[in-house]
């Protein structure tokens, strides 16, 4: 727009993106040029001079809360979004891969930790280049942490006794815990539910000696066939609000935080170093060793495929161990 009294149509010329644009705004009124040239740079602002860390941050949480995720998920990625607006101020196009290393740095956190942060990192640039506002992904050059992930650990049998044994003299006040804190070990140990799930299980999840329910972590329905045992015991129980170990008051985050301080008092009371999720894992491997196929402990687990059963439990796998131990047998003798 150089020359006012030219008649000829007006030009713009600049750089978008470090590409060399120059076009015509297709009128000779001055005025009109410059409102075709704002809403050019209105509408191409984000393309342009770039959107910035907190602007793109807050796209990105109004996405992830229209995926109707958990709240446990949300949390995760709203403590990452708080952190890059508080290391990263100015526009996105200025966190550069140098800028990530240090910031990547500098989290305190296990390898298996930075692993999972380093995924959720990746997935909001990601969402920022498909929006355009980025040409590349600079997380997706981050190295990822190095370590062996431990194997599933279960229960021994000595120690499933000795919890067991905890519940018959666990302090029964006010009155009626004791059977409740009991009941709860005999979802855990005959289910395979995550502990959240157990505090979220309600009266109407119990139907013909049978268990059903969408689990909390995968959305994936779980139909369990329940020992009489653990029939009896949950038959007992007196229900609040539809649920066997929840109150309904309060939050269900701070159930759970309750029912997992209770376990660690149960395992003290037992002389057992353990978490609830060992459960789950003595109910696992405890199939598997009985020769159950691990695509059928996969459905009971909840689990989306057999592959994420094998992950933890392979080694677990009977009929596959029998085998090998039958082949190595075989290869011994010819030789």
């Amino acid at each position: 727009m150089g020359e006012r009294r030219c008649r000829c149509a007006i030009w713009v010329h600049g750089n978008v993106k470090g590409k060399l644009v120059r076009t015509s705004l297709k009128t000779r009124n001055w005025e009109v040029g410059q409102e075709r040239l704002r809403e050019m740079e209105m509408s191409g602002r984000e393309r342009a001079i770039g959107i910035s860390v907190e602007d793109a941050c807050d796209r990105f949480m109004d996405y992830q809360r229209s995926r109707n995720l958990r709240a446990s998920s949300l949390a995760k990625y709203d403590l990452l979004v708080r952190e890059l607006k508080f290391e990263f101020r100015g526009p996105l196009e200025a966190v550069t891969l140098p800028f990530l290393r240090e910031y990547q740095s500098s989290w305190k956190l296990c390898p298996e930790s930075r692993l999972y942060k380093l995924s959720r990192l990746r997935t909001f640039f990601r969402f920022c280049v498909e929006n355009g506002w980025l040409r590349e992904n600079p997380a997706k050059s981050l190295a990822r942490p190095v370590f062996v992930k431990k194997p599933a650990v279960p229960f021994s049998t000595e120690e499933m006794e000795k919890i067991l044994w905890a519940t018959e003299v666990y302090p029964d006040s006010p009155k009626g815990r004791r059977e409740k804190v009991s009941a709860f070990v005999l979802v855990l140990r005959y289910t395979g539910l995550r502990i959240g799930d157990v505090v979220a299980l309600r009266k109407e999840h119990v139907n013909n000696g049978k268990l059903c329910l969408q689990t909390a972590k995968t959305g994936t329905g779980v139909w369990i066939p329940l020992k009489d045992e653990l029939r009896a015991a949950l038959d007992r129980l007196e229900t609040s609000a539809g649920y066997f170990f929840y109150s309904g008051d309060g939050t269900l985050k701070s159930a759970i935080s309750s029912w997992s301080r209770t376990m660690r008092t149960l395992f003290r009371l037992a002389g057992v170093t353990g978490h609830p999720h060992q459960f789950r894992h003595y109910f696992s491997v405890d199939l598997l060793s009985k020769g159950v196929p691990i695509e059928d402990v996969a459905a009971l687990l909840g689990h989306s495929s057999s592959l994420v059963t094998a992950r933890y439990y392979n080694a677990y796998v009977k009929v596959r161990q029998d085998r090998l131990e039958a082949e190595i047998e075989k290869a011994w003798k010819i030789s």
